[in-house]
């Protein structure tokens, strides 16, 4: 059975362990996903949290192009690096 090294201090692990690498006193995030909201490209607003159903209400709510002149982004991003994008575009007559 191999074991690998943990990438800090570069004690051996047994297989499947849980590494924590340290942080060097910087914060670690406390969040997992995120809600972006942009308004003819301009960032107007950012929600973060770790609960995923928080920010899927949050999502369901972005339905039109809000307070945007032209057109709004909705951009949810998870844990693994996936991001779902929403465009709304104001229809001019």
């Amino acid at each position: 059975m191999g074991y690998r090294q943990h990438p800090a201090t570069r004690q051996n692990l047994i297989p499947n362990a849980i590494i924590s690498i340290p942080t060097n006193g910087k914060q670690k995030m406390e969040y997992n996903y995120s809600l972006t909201i942009s308004y003819d490209g301009e960032l107007v607003s950012t929600t973060r949290s770790a609960d995923l159903l928080e920010i899927v209400n949050a999502w369901n709510k972005c339905v039109d192009y809000g307070d945007a002149k032209e057109y709004a982004t909705y951009n949810l991003s998870d844990p693994n690096g996936k991001m779902y994008t929403k465009n709304f575009y104001l229809k001019i007559s």
